[in-house]
């Protein structure tokens, strides 16, 4: 009979700032609109590709299914992340999950209420594109034909009192407008009346409408014209402020942020064969660090992060010690480049597993992405050292996403091990 304990001798997790603000998978939540659709991008830090999701075509909960080429043997697993969408994102979405496990890997998003989405691959391998449009009450009511003219009247009498610099007259007009039902009419009043407010001085009154305005009508020319008239106005009340802001040592805007866990776990395992005494065969106690540092700029993204674990064999005295990640990398937003330099894993460029090396990748289209990768192969025998017997360097092009995510990504990469040809292929 075998018998096997497992003791957990301690686990810390060590936080400071938020760490949700700071995810390793989890790059970044952005607001798009396709095809007449609003919508999210959901930007991941590493390649990523769209199975299916559930349920199909709405609900208040969505879970997108995804394929991530070598995560199944990432010894960070399992991985759980959240991010809380920044603002600018759609209202109705509260949360983003990422989960990854041996089995299956999720993204999940978590909505106010029921809303309708289409789910697809995003704009490259590392993101997900998801459009939506939430549940909007009830249909506009057909006017008589007296109504409608009445209210066409009433309108043209509020411009022209607008123009004419009569804003009380307009402002009294466009008041009892607003407080009839819903009509077709409703979205110009409300536009119209917004900016009576504004030119009378009334700034609160004014954005107090525009919002109105957002929350019924959040799509079209006029809410782009109402969203612009909205945040200027809200810059207008901030520049006040900004003065007295820049007198003040406060901390820098782009500041670092920082996560990371501890953990140690002790195995002991014995046996008894034949009846004798229990003989141990097994006492072993692991160690595991990782470290996430990242900093979210205007114009560059920075991230360093370290994955270190240690094993010692208290029956038969070595010691192991693994550098599973230790890189550091930049993201230019504004210029397309990216570079990471240290310990990694990558799946692209036909290169296998981990590596000491750079990999550099720049944009050069919305549709054409240039790879250059060059390092050297990390030995499964060796993970605690530089190893520097097999040398290689990798170009690869990624071409798409076309057809609804369709991507080709040809390349060439070329090994050599102590000065000999060990590989050379070419793939895509």
């Amino acid at each position: 009979m075998r018998v096997w304990l497992m003791c957990l001798a301690g686990w810390l997790a060590m936080v400071t700032h938020d760490s949700l603000a700071s995810p390793q998978w989890l790059d970044d939540v952005r607001s798009v609109e396709r095809d007449g659709q609003t919508g999210i991008e959901l930007v991941l830090s590493q390649s990523a590709y769209y199975l299916s999701h559930f349920p199909p075509e709405n609900g208040e909960v969505l879970t997108v299914y995804l394929r991530v080429p070598g995560l199944n043997n990432d010894p960070a697993l399992p991985i759980h992340e959240n991010i809380t969408p920044r603002a600018g994102t759609e209202a109705w979405l509260t949360q983003v999950a990422f989960d990854a496990n041996e089995s299956e890997t999720t993204l999940r998003l978590s909505f106010t209420q029921k809303t309708d989405y289409r789910v697809s691959q995003g704009s490259s391998d590392k993101s997900i594109l998801v459009l939506f449009t939430p549940a909007i009450p009830s249909t506009t009511p057909v006017l008589s034909a007296a109504e409608d003219e009445r209210i066409k009247t009433l309108l043209a009498q509020s411009r022209d009192a607008l123009t004419g610099g009569e804003v009380d007259k307009a402002i009294q007009i466009l008041s009892a407008l607003i407080s009839l039902p819903p009509n077709p009419y409703r979205a110009e009043v409300l536009e119209l009346l917004g900016v009576a407010r504004e030119r009378k001085g009334q700034k609160a009154h004014a954005k107090a409408v525009y919002e109105q305005y957002l929350a019924e009508f959040p799509k079209g020319e006029g809410a782009d014209r109402v969203g612009q008239r909205l945040a200027e106005l809200l810059s207008s009340d901030l520049k006040p402020q900004e003065k007295l802001k820049a007198v003040k040592a406060a901390a820098p805007s782009h500041a670092w942020t920082h996560n990371g866990s501890f953990a140690q776990y002790y195995y002991r395992g014995s046996n008894n064969m034949g009846g004798g005494a229990p003989a141990v065969d097994q006492s072993t106690l692991y160690t595991q660090f990782a470290w996430n540092s990242q900093q979210r700029g205007e114009r560059f993204d920075s991230r360093m992060v370290t994955n270190v674990s240690h094993q010692r064999d208290f029956l038969n005295a070595p010691e192991d010690v693994e550098i599973n990640s230790l890189y550091a990398q930049i993201k230019d937003k504004q210029g397309g480049w990216f570079a990471k330099l240290g310990r990694q894993s990558s799946s692209g460029g036909g290169v296998l597993g981990r590596f000491d090396g750079l990999l550099a990748q720049y944009n050069a289209t919305s549709t054409v992405r240039l790879d250059a990768i060059a390092g050297y192969v990390v030995e499964l025998s060796e993970k605690s050292t530089l190893q520097i017997h097999h040398p290689f360097w990798s170009v690869a092009t990624n071409f798409g996403p076309y057809l609804d995510g369709l991507e080709i990504m040809p390349y060439y990469i070329r090994q050599t091990a102590d000065g000999m040809l060990e590989r050379a292929a070419i793939g895509y």
